[in-house]
């Protein structure tokens, strides 16, 4: 599994904004995060909100950071905040598809990867999202047919691979040994690279 940790790639907006929108904290954080210091980052974004609370990627940032240290209540709070602001927040919204599929709130979660689809259907982030979330449900029969039409689109995707792999060899238990929460955080905020995802602990992992 290649490891493409969201804190690898600099945030657009950020960028774009430059110290308006707390560029200098943000980089603080990342470099917390790429040392494992939440506590440090989670610390920094929250100040810089303090001086910069119109910006969204900060708070965005700092949702992810709350779902390191398994704070998926306050992670959940920040999306939802981000959305309530800005409801066609690609990046939010997939982050709350992704918390609350982690947590067992499948239904909600398979409605915004589907909203995310429908806006996009090239979203590969999306796709493997909502793969994940029906294997999370032992939905395999949906997942093959999802996982079929996700890889037309994107044929080199290797989490779709993975995926359609353990499917075609049936395993009862897709990916069964339990993952360490950083270790899913690290796999699937991979997709920053397609647009973010950070994960979580202890859980059966997809």
């Amino acid at each position: 599994m290649l490891c493409r940790h969201a804190t690898c790639r600099k945030s657009p907006a950020v960028a774009r904004g430059g110290r308006r929108f707390g560029a200098a904290e943000h980089r603080r954080a990342q470099v917390a995060l790429r040392h494992r210091h939440y506590s440090q980052a989670s610390r920094t974004l929250e100040d810089a909100l303090k001086r910069f609370p119109g910006s969204a990627q900060l708070r965005l940032e700092l949702g992810r950071v709350y779902v390191y240290q398994r704070q998926d209540a306050r992670a959940l709070e920040i999306f939802r905040v981000i959305l309530r602001d800005d409801p066609s927040n690609r990046e939010a919204k997939l982050e709350l598809a992704r918390v609350l599929s982690y947590d067992g709130k499948y239904e909600p979660a398979a409605q915004l990867f589907r909203e995310l689809l429908a806006t996009n259907p090239n979203d590969e982030a999306a796709a493997i999202g909502l793969v994940g979330n029906l294997l999370f449900q032992k939905k395999k029969d949906d997942a093959r047919r999802e996982v079929e039409l996700a890889l037309a689109r994107h044929p080199n995707s290797l989490r779709l691979q993975e995926y359609r792999d353990d499917l075609l060899k049936n395993h009862s238990s897709l990916h069964a040994p339990v993952r360490k929460r950083l270790n899913q955080v690290q796999s699937d905020v991979s997709y920053s690279a397609i647009q973010p995802e950070p994960r979580f602990a202890n859980r059966t992992a997809i």
